[in-house]
């Protein structure tokens, strides 16, 4: 038998509804940092010349550069669909509609 891993946040201790609950938060935040970034390098403050944007989730901090715009959508496209299937398997149904403009 091995040694168990070190749990600080008492994440064994959690039912698998609140653990799946808490993804879903943490995605959330993720997901709202993400897109703070890209609007950062889309914004006239980041046209300007500044090539970096630090991702601060209160956890844990990541520099991200204007050259990684592409990955940072791929990471957006990544979340909303873990947050649309998360929402779906505990809440079942969809809980969001996509709004098309009728140009």
């Amino acid at each position: 038998m091995g040694m168990l891993l070190d749990d600080p946040n008492g994440v064994a201790d959690l039912d698998m509804r609140s653990y799946w609950e808490n993804q879903l938060k943490n995605d959330k935040v993720l997901l709202n940092e993400v897109d703070r970034a890209i609007m950062f390098f889309l914004s006239p403050d980041g046209a300007n010349g500044t090539v970096e944007y630090t991702i601060d989730t209160g956890q844990d901090r990541q520099t991200v550069k204007r050259s990684e715009l592409v990955s940072l959508y791929s990471w957006k496209q990544r979340l909303v669909a873990e947050i649309n299937q998360l929402s779906n398997a505990l809440y079942g149904g969809c809980r969001w509609s996509q709004v098309l403009p009728g140009y």
